[in-house]
């Protein structure tokens, strides 16, 4: 009997030790809160592909929301670049280090490839005259000076002018972390979030880098998204790498499907789900 007792407090104890490891282990956790502008306009940059690398290789990645803005939950602390990605948008990228427990937040602007702004054009000025305009000469002939401020010619409408934007460095701001990262997640739902068409709405949206193709590079990617509310993959974290080319190529897919977001007690929420994805050579 006594042997019993003390194999269930031994059993009872490591459960605690266990917890208090696996909870002080996810507290040492950081995240990143940020927002993406562009130098043209007001307002945030939508559907950036934001990226975390670690010694090279892709290991978090996110997107911009419509105003936006940005975030990295439970990431290890340690030193990563971040990268920036749009279409139209000049490639931005920046180390930065994440400290234990601390919210790095970060605010810059992407700069567009394209800026094109039309000067104003010169117009003739038309002035009434005298019909018998007369010359007077200064007093002692001296010649009168006249200053001309030094302008610049302004370009017809079919030579617009082009400005080069400065991009400045991005404000960067270190904070506390708060518990509560993501609203509404759940952990283990009673229906994890899937993809729409299951495996081959992945599958179909799949574009298999060229690069890759070339070299013969082929293997199986493992990502665990995570889907918020409304079924959009917030998050996307590597959990098996095959190579740069092919992970960058899983992350893009897993943005351009759509998903069923997880259900738990009735109500829809956000969870993670890990989804293999697949390339192959034929």
């Amino acid at each position: 009997m006594l042997k019993k007792k003390l194999i269930l407090l031994f059993g009872f104890l490591v459960f605690i030790a266990m917890n208090c490891w696996a909870t002080s282990i996810e507290d040492d956790f950081s995240r990143i809160s940020g927002k993406v502008g562009s130098n043209v306009g007001v307002g945030g940059v939508s559907g950036v592909t934001i990226t975390l690398f670690e010694n090279g290789a892709l290991k978090f990645s996110t997107r911009s929301d419509r105003n936006g803005n940005f975030s990295f939950v439970n990431i290890p602390p340690g030193q990563y670049l971040i990268s920036a990605k749009k279409t139209g948008f000049n490639d931005f990228s920046k180390n930065i280090r994440l400290n234990p427990r601390f919210t790095l937040k970060i605010k810059f602007d992407l700069v567009s490839k394209e800026q094109i702004v039309t000067a104003p054009v010169a117009q003739p000025v038309k002035m009434d005259l005298p019909t018998n305009p007369r010359m007077e000469l200064p007093k002692n002939n001296e010649v009168a000076k006249t200053e001309i401020p030094q302008t610049e010619i302004a370009k017809t409408e079919s030579e617009p002018a082009i400005i080069s934007p400065v991009n400045e460095e991005p404000a960067v701001i270190e904070s506390e972390a708060t518990t509560g990262d993501v609203p509404d997640y759940v952990a283990n739902p009673d229906q994890l979030p899937e993809p729409e068409g299951g495996l081959g709405g992945i599958i179909k949206n799949i574009k298999y880098p060229e690069l890759a193709i070339k070299r013969q590079i082929q293997g199986t990617v493992k990502v665990n998204v995570t889907v918020d509310q409304n079924g959009t993959a917030i998050q996307c974290d590597i959990i098996k790498s095959v190579d740069p080319l092919l992970d960058e190529a899983a992350v893009e897919t897993i943005y351009l499907s759509k998903f069923i977001p997880a259900t738990h007690s009735g109500k829809k929420v956000t969870s993670t789900v890990l989804i293999p994805v697949k390339f192959k050579i034929n």
